[in-house]
């Protein structure tokens, strides 16, 4: 016998029967058995005995003064044991790996026990779950008698007398945690054993030896959970289609159980902790619900079907599989046996009208897939019929049928046709109690997925669902609020457009929502408008005859959406319209005067110009037009086509009109970017090129750049020619050479066709200032001077003849500007006005370091300034950034340095260039001018400041800084002009019109300024800008968060991240500029509005910095140094009080603090003189103090060791530090003790702390000695 630790060697060890009533008591059995002397039966091996020797069960809970054998059971054989390979029987219950142990080490024989049957090693101890399930077989087994001496023929286990005379009531059992024999039953019975029983041999292999007075494990609702289908089905232990087979067997041998089962997975699916248990089922479907309510955690907002996180990631769609597939597994058996679906119904019903969402949500999915599945049953069910009806008629058609057949087949037509039946009452039974109530649900969710599943229906079974009374339903929900229901509607209907069958089917439902779906055309939520454009132009293929002419106005407005594939789409709706509007134009084909015959192509561009002209609210954006047409209109490659339009003259006596002065332009305009996107194939700007191939082949490309180039080298020279009086046509035509293969010039021998270009070019640059069309010509000249092309040296050339023609009209006008003193005379003033446009246009791609022009420029810019020509003034700084731009280029071309004196003459240029800005900004009148000598001051100042440290010394040199007075006036400008200054009100004018100009004024002012704040916050990413300056900005973050705020925001998050030290002193100068500023203003108290408003920003400020606190430390060091050297900087005693307040807005920042640093700070707080007190003044009452002193303890609280540094607190006890009691700071500080003491006394009270231990607190808090010793000052400060 195996020896059992802690008892005499004569007691039995063995555990009693149990047995449960109805009411849950347990009671022992009167007759306890032990295993002490047992014998080998004939042929029936011992349970308890095999080759690995006996098996120690773990003991059972007692009551006090309960005996030893009394904790004894005799192992069962039940006829629910299998054979093991070794001889050994096994239960059919369940495991865990905690619950089980081993056996001792050693043990010794019972005298009783026969020589043969020696013991040996004994094998691993089952699981907890797996002795509970064999405990509770046996409640229902009779108990042993005293008199039982041999073995029962159905055990193989001797009897032996009892010690205990009467049995013991036992304490009964917590419902919630142990599970009753029905329960039992069930789970030893489950078809899921496969699953378990391999979760109990890899348990069993590293189980722990148990202990011998532990308890035994009770299987409550957790192991339950994991062994149901939900838990199954989650962990993934199963394939979906083997936990389907599974339960389908367990239903077809218990259909209570199965059924249970299946309840139990929605329940559970739900995240509910309850259970629907047997004896649940004789209640009604809202008396479960009520039930079941109270066990579901109503607190949280996450549930199995709507988390992402890892472990319920895939569990929505093995949700929906595992239904589908069930449907499936019993559409020909169980389905039709008027037991599963009636009660699963019955229950989701009621589920899906409970007020929980999780309950609802989950229902409804269920019941919708569980349809799904009966449409595919459906389906199946009608080509059974079909083809039994089949059958049927050709029995009956034959000459001789047979009667007998022919009644059996009707028979069979019968039955299928009652199964087809029962089927559909089913689905007409989900409908109306779940779709048609859920599908108006206030949860957007469960309204998506009725839309979505309705779409599925009309996929799968068109013939049935494509109907009225189910399409009307995705057309009532169109009008839905949220954005995500009405893009699934849209999902759903236009599929259905694209099959011809449906065509028919559709005709009502176009007619009637047909408006609806032009309506969200113009959609608030762009994917609405994309998918409700694709539903009208699949309409418009198939019922053209619904569509007029406003309808198809709002068709062909999509050529300008965003979206590429939707906006050609809708081009080739235009190009089909448009040729059957001119088909009878194109039998009787015009000619021009030279007797050329018009082709398709010409007729096609003669008619998209026509439109694009008269289109007038979109004709704006050529590009999108090009972009839309490119690929479906060959017209606008036909590069002959467009040019015999505008060289070619109109055969007089045709019916169609000459191109107008706006259709030529408009042409000229498209024919512009259509070369740009044959040889780019770029996208315009905010359009995606998604599903679309753009990456074309190489050599396509630079064949249609060849094709191009190869036409226009012979026109372009005539098109600039004819138009060249036109500045708004001439910018596009001028823009063409820098698309072409310029190697063709001097391989097709066209030297004397790009000379006449380039004289057209010099001709148009010398005679307009137009800066658009300055700024392609000398783009084009760029472009054309190629390196390695064979005619860069021609363009260069013509390049330096350009650039020395407008040099020296500039110097011939310079005198005599000098000497204008702002009489009537406009021609000076136009000639030094183009003049400088003209430099200024081309000194941006060429050198201009070689110009000896810097001093007439800067005083040409001086003189402008004071007789206040903003546009010479425009142009003139913009001239001297460039040549600072080019100096610099030519000073780093230098290997060895430039010299030092010319580094110096560069020096005293710029300095004086920015002194002349800078009084330009401070004192000028002229909004115009001082916009851009705002910006170009910032400008100059960065591009002379080192990005890095690889910059040569003398560039180091070269950095200026700007002074305190100069970062003042900028600063000044952006608070006064720009971000406190009043824009002008869009609705104060009455009339309609005038509402309509004003709000046109105030977008381009609130324009204009944003550029102004955009450069002076680019000046604060390069640090050239002090915090006390740059704090301007972030005072203004909620009042200017209107017209402001996206660039303000950015400004923060884009300075934490590069310089979090400068972003905090720049929080904390914009804090104290906002106290400050309004101390001055009012008397202010720590309750006042103005006060809380600052504190509600700084907690605003304090976010940006993020839940890293390591990472912020710095940040935090310097915005605490910065605010304590404003605290400190008291002119005088009722300054300092003052300024006490200021902690109270210090205190938002106090978590992003780490133990160390609070420390730090409370040990120089405390060696603080807030007050100066001198000797005789009175000292301050306690509610002056109460800002320092609340916002120290804060600090010292959060300092104290054990202390989380970056969770909250609140309502967590008070570890105490070991202090002396009682200490006191000195001076004014003094007086607080006692009603720091009661605070932390109060605090005390509260976390069950006493009296004595609060009164160390408040000691300890106050006393400086009390604390660790650590630095007097935070180190990172």
């Amino acid at each position: 016998m195996v020896r059992m630790p802690g008892r005499n060697q004569e007691d039995s060890p063995g555990i009693s029967p149990i047995r449960a009533d109805s009411a849950g008591d347990m009671e022992e059995d009167p007759a306890d058995v032990t295993m002490d002397s047992l014998e080998a039966s004939e042929g029936v091996p011992d349970p308890s005995v095999s080759d690995a020797g006996p098996t120690q069960t773990a003991p059972q809970d007692r009551e006090e003064g309960q005996s030893e054998s009394d904790s004894q059971m005799k192992a069962p054989d039940t006829p629910s044991e299998t054979k093991l390979s070794n001889g050994n029987r096994r239960t059919n219950g369940f495991s865990e790996s905690e619950g089980a142990v081993s056996p001792p080490a050693g043990g010794s024989e019972n005298s009783s026990t026969p020589k043969s049957a020696a013991p040996t090693p004994q094998r691993p101890r089952r699981a907890a779950a797996a002795v509970a399930n064999e405990r509770m077989v046996l409640r229902k087994r009779p108990a042993a008698t005293p008199d039982d001496k041999t073995l029962s023929p159905a055990s193989s286990t001797p009897a032996k007398a009892s010690n205990s005379s009467a049995p013991k009531k036992r304490r009964p059992r917590a419902l919630d945690n142990t599970i009753t024999s029905a329960d039992a039953s069930e789970v030893t019975h489950s078809p899921l054993m496969s699953v378990l029983k391999s979760r109990q041999r890899k348990a069993a292999a590293a189980v722990p030896v148990a202990a011998p007075n532990r308890k035994r494990q009770r299987v409550g609702e957790d192991d339950l959970y994991i062994r149901s289908l939900c838990g199954i089905l989650r962990s993934g232990e199963m394939t979906i289609g083997g936990l389907v087979d599974s339960w389908v067997d367990t239903y077809k041998r218990d259909h209570l159980m199965g059924f249970l089962e299946l309840a139990n997975f929605f329940v559970h699916s739900s995240g509910c902790k309850g259970k629907i248990g047997a004896g649940m089922t004789k209640l009604a479907a809202d008396e479960i619900m009520k039930q079941l309510t109270p066990k579901f955690e109503e607190d949280t907002n996450d549930y199995p079907l709507i988390r992402t996180d890892k472990e319920f990631k895939k569990f929505r769609s093995d949700f929906c599989k595992f239904l589908h597939t069930v449907v499936l597994a019993i559409k020909d058996t169980i389905l039709f046996d008027d037991y599963l679906i009636d009660n699963l119904f019955r229950l989701l019903i009621d589920m899906a009208d409970s007020g929980i969402r999780a309950f609802r949500h989950t229902a409804t999915l269920g019941v919708m897939k569980i349809l799904t599945g009966l449409v595919e049953v459906m389906v199946h069910q009608h080509r059974i019929v079909q083809n039994d009806q089949q059958q049927l008629e050709q029995e009956e058609n034959r000459k001789r049928s047979n009667p007998q057949r022919v009644q059996m087949l009707e028979r069979t037509l019968k039955a299928h046709r009652d199964q087809a039946d029962k089927v559909k009452e089913c689905f007409e039974l989900g409908c109306k109690q779940v779709l048609y109530i859920r599908y108006r649900d206030t949860v957007s969710s469960i309204r998506e997925l009725c839309m979505e599943e309705i779409g599925v229906w009309m996929s799968i079974y068109p013939e049935r669902f494509v109907d009225d009374s189910y399409l009307k339903y995705l057309g009532w929900t169109l009008n839905d609020k949220e954005a995500a229901v009405r893009r699934k509607c849209l999902s759903a209907i236009y599929p259905l457009y694209e099959t011809e069958e449906n065509v028919a089917r559709l005709q009502l439902f176009s007619s009637k929502f047909k408006d609806r779906f032009v309506q969200m055309a113009t959609d608030v939520d762009t994917e609405c408008c994309i998918r409700a454009g694709k539903i009208l132009i699949a309409m418009n293929r198939s019922m053209p005859e619904l569509f007029g002419e406003a309808d198809l106005t709002r068709i062909f407005d999509l050529i300008y959406v965003a979206d590429h594939n939707l906006a050609v789409s809708s081009a080739e709706i235009l190009i089909n319209h448009m040729t059957s509007v001119t088909a009878v134009d194109r039998q009787n084909r015009p000619r021009f005067k030279s007797g050329k015959e018009w082709s398709d192509d010409t007729f096609d561009l003669y008619f998209l110009i026509a439109f694009s002209v008269a289109n007038t609210s979109r004709s704006t954006n050529q590009a999108y037009f090009v972009d839309s047409l490119i690929d479906v209109c060959p017209a606008l490659k036909a590069w002959e086509a467009m040019t015999d339009l505008l060289l070619e003259e109109f055969e007089e006596g045709t019916t169609l009109q000459p191109l107008s002065d706006k259709e030529e332009k408009e042409l000229i305009t498209v024919m512009s970017y259509a070369i740009k996107q044959t040889a780019t194939a770029e996208a315009p700007g905010g359009r995606s090129h998604v599903g679309r191939k753009r990456n074309k082949d190489a050599k396509q490309t630079k064949d249609e750049v060849t094709d191009l180039t190869t036409h226009f080298i012979d026109v372009l020279p005539k098109l600039i020619s004819k138009y060249k009086q036109d500045p708004a046509k001439i910018t596009f035509l001028i823009s063409f050479p820098q698309y072409f293969d310029v190697d063709l010039y001097t391989t097709n021998h066209k030297e004397a066709e790009l000379g006449t270009l380039l004289d057209l070019l010099c001709e148009i640059y010398e005679k307009y200032e137009h800066a658009p069309l300055l700024k392609a010509a000398v783009k084009s000249l760029d472009c054309l001077e190629r390196e390695g092309s064979g005619i860069v040296n021609r363009v260069a050339i013509a390049r330096t003849t350009i650039l020395t023609s407008i040099v020296n009209k500039f110097q011939e006008a310079f005198p005599h500007w000098l000497a204008f003193n702002g009489d009537n005379d406009q021609e000076l003033v136009y000639h030094m006005e183009s003049s400088v446009k003209r430099l200024y246009a081309l000194l941006i791609t060429s050198d201009g370091s070689d110009l000896d022009i810097w001093d007439p420029i800067l005083q040409t810019l001086e003189r402008a300034v004071t007789l206040n020509y903003a546009s010479i003034c425009d142009s003139t700084i913009k001239c001297c950034m460039l040549l600072l731009f080019w100096k610099i280029r030519a000073l780093q071309r230098n290997a060895d340095g430039p010299d030092a004196a010319i580094l110096e003459e560069h020096q005293k240029r710029f300095q004086y260039y920015v002194d002349v800005l800078l009084g330009v900004v401070a004192d000028h009148d002229v909004e115009e001018i001082v916009y851009t000598a705002f910006g170009s001051v910032i400008d100059a100042v960065i591009v002379h400041q080192p990005q890095n440290d690889r910059v040569p010394d003398w560039f180091k040199n070269l950095s200026f800084q700007l002074s305190a007075d100069q970062q003042s006036i900028l600063s000044n400008y952006i608070d006064k002009e720009v971000l406190s200054k009043p824009l002008p009100d869009g609705g104060s004018s009455a009339a309609f019109n005038s509402v309509i100009v004003d709000k046109e004024k105030r977008d381009e002012v609130v324009y204009k300024r944003r550029k102004l704040l955009l450069q002076f916050v680019k000046a604060m990413s390069c640090a050239i800008i002090l915090p006390r300056y740059a704090s301007v900005v972030f005072k203004h973050a909620i009042s200017s968060n209107m017209d402001y705020g996206d660039i303000i925001k950015e400004t923060m998050k884009r300075l934490q991240e590069v310089n979090p030290v400068y972003f905090a002193e720049c929080i904390a100068a914009s804090l104290v500029e906002m106290f400050t500023g309004i101390a001055k203003k009012r008397r202010i108290t720590r309750v006042s509005r103005d006060v809380l408003d600052i504190k509600d920003m700084a907690k605003r400020f304090a976010a940006y910095f993020g839940t890293d606190n390591v990472r912020s430390r710095s940040a935090m060091g310097a915005l605490h140094k910065y605010c304590f050297e404003f605290i400190k900087g008291a002119a005088s005693r009722d300054d300092a009080v003052l300024r006490i307040i200021f902690f109270d807005i210090l205190s938002e920042f106090h978590s992003k603090l780490l133990r160390p640093d609070k420390t730090s700070l409370v040990n120089l707080l405390n060696s603080m003189d807030i007050l100066k007190t001198n000797p005789g003044e009175s000292i301050p009452s306690n509610d002056l103090l109460l800002p320092f002193l609340q916002y120290r303890n804060t600090l010292a609280l959060g300092g104290m060791e054990g202390e989380p540094d970056d969770k909250h607190r609140r309502g967590r006890r008070i570890n105490p530090p070991q202090g002396k009691k009682g200490a006191v700071l000195e001076g004014t500080v003094a007086e607080a003790e006692s009603s720091e003491a009661a605070e932390a006394a109060n605090l005390a009270e509260v976390n069950n702390v006493g009296h004595d231990d609060a009164t160390s607190v408040a000691g300890s808090v106050l006393d400086p000695n009390a604390t660790v010793e650590i630095e007097q000052s935070m180190d990172v400060v």
